[in-house]
């Protein structure tokens, strides 16, 4: 709608301050998704037909594999390793089996496959909200869920900071928590 449009001619008006006074000035642009990127590479080169000289567009995720490979030339290489679902599902479904402590809610829930993508896909949407396990746990004893199954809900959040803990101490994470990694090297980035 309107309003897309009015962001898109402030990115092309802001590209163009950025170029005024030297038109190869390097610019980067940052977009969250390769959707979201072609339709910007789309309007700025045809539709606009703006030079993309020296402009860099990049998803969050591209920009952190560019950011990882700077760090690697540099000897200091990121520590985690990205793992796809299939691991963290696998992870969930050897923690819920074999650590009974506080997980006996989950242990009764059933063992379809889709079970264990199912509570991933739940511990995922918690991470990707920025939920703290530890504050979840403590809010669930502290009765702020109210009284609908508080059990479920602190064997979901002590799942949760178990996957967390293991994924630290193997090193391993999603391609969120690779790129939240490398944050603090954004400033120090030549790019």
């Amino acid at each position: 709608g309107d309003v897309d449009v009015d962001r898109f001619v402030l990115l092309v008006d802001q590209l163009h301050l950025a170029q005024v006074d030297d038109p190869v000035t390097p610019v980067v642009i940052l977009v969250p998704s390769s959707t979201l990127l072609d339709r910007i590479r789309r309007l700025l080169s045809h539709e606009r037909q703006s030079t993309l000289l020296n402009v860099h567009l990049l998803t969050f995720h591209q920009f952190a594999l560019r950011l990882a490979d700077e760090l690697h030339g540099q000897n200091r290489p990121t520590n985690i390793r990205i793992v796809d679902d299939l691991f963290f599902e696998q992870l969930v479904r050897y923690l819920t089996r074999n650590r009974p402590s506080g997980l006996a809610p989950l242990q009764r829930i059933g063992h379809a496959s889709g079970t264990w993508a199912a509570l991933w896909s739940t511990i995922r949407d918690l991470k990707d909200a920025g939920v703290d396990p530890a504050a979840a746990l403590q809010s669930v004893t502290e009765g702020y869920f109210g009284q609908d199954e508080p059990d479920r809900l602190q064997a979901l959040f002590t799942l949760y900071a178990a996957v967390e803990e293991v994924g630290k101490a193997l090193g391993v994470g999603t391609a969120d928590d690779f790129t939240e990694a490398l944050i603090p090297f954004v400033p120090s980035s030549p790019f």
